[in-house]
């Protein structure tokens, strides 16, 4: 005979996530802050006169980061869009 394992009805999971609100649901600020400290390596990488490798990961991070706050930007003004419009009252004649 087969028997098939109990599945216990009473235990809780063994991983739940926690009811957090994320801060910042669009990750704007993330990238404005992670962008300024790649310009800010890049300028300490200029300042201390070194052109190796790392330079050129701290230009590429910047200019990474810049197109990243130009999308979070971009998405965080349509959420906002979008919510307006779902709110607003619809005119029917």
């Amino acid at each position: 005979m087969s028997q098939t394992p109990a599945t216990p009805t009473s235990q809780p999971p063994l991983l739940q996530q926690a009811p957090v609100v994320p801060l910042d649901a669009s990750g704007f600020t993330a990238s404005l802050v992670g962008t300024a400290l790649f310009a800010l390596a890049t300028l300490v990488c200029l300042a201390i006169r070194y052109q190796g490798f790392w330079l050129w990961v701290m230009l590429i991070g910047t200019a990474l980061g810049l197109v990243l706050i130009a999308y979070t930007a971009w998405h965080k003004h349509r959420v906002h869009i979008r919510a307006a419009r779902s709110q607003a009252p619809s005119v029917e004649d």
